[in-house]
């Protein structure tokens, strides 16, 4: 007689769905690649139904080309305006992250895209006054079109005239 008994359904490494995720930084490592150093970290899905769902990698490259990637990952996070920071320092901050599925080796898994601050308010920043800088657009008098161009029909392919059917 069997003393295990398993569940056959598929479901290990089941992707959170696709769609803006609250996510937490649960470990950070520094690594280096070929193009240069980067931070991983692994993150787990907060939403209620999704929590238990295989953990997401996030990569940072610390490189000078990629700051962009890095600026939005210190803004989501709520990182501070000025000072240093280690990988460590991130561990368990929460952060939004739009979940998009990629299919790697055969398999759909799921990938952080764009991050967001974790509350409309941790995000609010003053908006910077943009001036006019062109010429406020003029309306002006319609052109004449000469007579000969206005038709006062339609031509016969819009008419469906002289048509006969191919069967």
């Amino acid at each position: 007689m069997s003393e295990y008994e398993i569940s056959l359904d598929r479901i290990a490494n089941q992707p959170v769905s696709e769609g803006i995720h609250l996510l937490k930084i649960t470990a950070g490592n520094e690594g280096e690649g070929a193009k240069g150093p980067y931070w991983k970290f692994d993150t787990v899905c907060l939403t209620p139904g999704e929590d238990s769902k295989s953990p997401k990698p996030l990569y940072i490259s610390l490189a000078p080309q990629s700051r962009w990637k890095l600026e939005i990952f210190l803004d989501a996070v709520g990182a501070p305006a000025t000072g240093a920071a280690t990988v460590n320092k991130f561990v368990g901050r929460q952060f939004r992250g739009q979940i998009i599925h990629e299919v790697y080796e055969g398999r759909t898994q799921a990938v952080i895209g764009e991050m967001f601050p974790k509350s409309a308010a941790d995000s609010a920043q003053h908006m910077p006054v943009i001036k006019k800088t062109a010429a406020v657009v003029k309306r002006t008098a319609p052109a004449s079109v000469p007579s000969k161009a206005v038709s006062k029909g339609l031509p016969a392919d819009a008419t469906g005239e002289g048509y006969e059917p191919p069967f």
